[in-house]
């Protein structure tokens, strides 16, 4: 099993807030950048999906569930 990096690691700890949760949704979309120049797709593809996540519980947060 591989070891969680950066967003997904945080994830898991879970962000305490909106704007936590916020910065760690634009340091991933620069990362996608990044690889997709490099041409990584699977990478990119991972990222997507960790992001679409990261969305759902920025929703659930704002909605005062969190």
């Amino acid at each position: 099993m591989h070891k969680k990096r950066g967003l997904a690691q945080s994830y898991h700890k879970g962000a305490d807030t909106a704007a936590e949760m916020c910065n760690l949704v634009k340091k991933l979309a620069q990362r996608s950048r990044a690889r997709r120049t490099r041409g990584d797709e699977d990478e990119s593809a991972q990222i997507l999906k960790e992001t679409a996540r990261v969305e759902k519980t920025r929703v659930w947060l704002r909605s005062g569930q969190g």
